[in-house]
């Protein structure tokens, strides 16, 4: 079940995206969806529950945008819940483990987080001070990684400045991720909870995903390949992302008994 929990969860958001589902479908396929996040985090453990829950909350609100500055809250509430319970969630693990590895997961995780809740925070503060309209006017090419990451044109005023900044937090935020989760695969396979195979595959998942990122996001400048490479560095860091090798971590490790 556990391994069905991240595919399911972007289903659901895709199909809520794409076709607007009303909320008599979009209620049940939650629900269920849901149900099927408590019974894979009883069975796997803590490091699926991030992924759960932003799907399932997250879902129905669609790509943030300050043109629905409202549903731009709960989609900021919803990210600042997953994030949080993923960082515990390492800690957890990290505790149990006592393994070195999986103290630098942490480290690399906590110095990441710190990052996107000031990106969070200041959602919310930008529709408290009724600056949603500025940032609507803007956010088509400051506030996606595969505008502004071709770079801006002219000079860019304080709103596209401040749009930028707080969306690089976010993609430092997923690499850093990607890392702490190779880190963490390496403390579990050591631990032998991860059979060697998967193990050093999501090892270098982790540190693979995040240097395509880097490289991708140095590469969009060049005329040639820029396009693609800022279109895989903004896919790669879109904030469910960050959930993803957690959610396999935690599918494929061999549970302990007293779990």
């Amino acid at each position: 079940m556990s391994h069905l929990v991240w595919p399911a969860g972007l289903a659901l958001t895709v199909l809520h995206t794409v076709a607007t589902l009303p909320p008599t479908v979009f209620v049940p396929l939650d629900v269920a969806f849901i149900a099927l996040v408590v019974v894979a985090v009883r069975r796997s453990g803590p490091l699926i529950l991030p992924a759960g829950v932003l799907f399932a909350l997250a879902s129905f609100t669609g790509a943030p945008t300050a043109d629905e500055p409202g549903l731009m809250v709960i989609n900021g509430a919803a990210l600042l819940v997953a994030g949080i319970i993923l960082l515990v969630g390492f800690a957890l693990e990290a505790h149990r483990l006592r393994s070195p590895a999986a103290n630098v997961a942490v480290a690399l995780l906590a110095l990441g987080t710190a990052g996107y809740l000031a990106n969070l925070v200041a959602r919310f503060a930008i529709v408290l001070a009724g600056a949603a309209p500025a940032q609507a006017a803007v956010e088509d090419r400051a506030w996606q990684a595969y505008e502004y990451l071709r770079g801006l044109d002219g000079t860019p005023d304080f709103v596209v400045l401040l749009l930028v900044w707080l969306d690089l937090l976010q993609v430092a935020y997923v690499v850093l991720a990607y890392l702490a989760a190779a880190m963490l695969a390496v403390a579990c396979r050591r631990a032998g909870e991860l059979a060697s195979g998967p193990g050093a595959l999501l090892t270098a998942l982790g540190a693979g995903l995040s240097a395509t990122v880097i490289v991708a996001a140095a590469a969009a400048t060049w005329d040639t390949v820029g396009a693609a490479s800022a279109a895989v560095a903004f896919g790669l860091t879109i904030p469910f992302m960050s959930t993803l090798l957690p959610a396999v971590l935690a599918a494929a490790r061999t549970p302990r008994p007293n779990r």
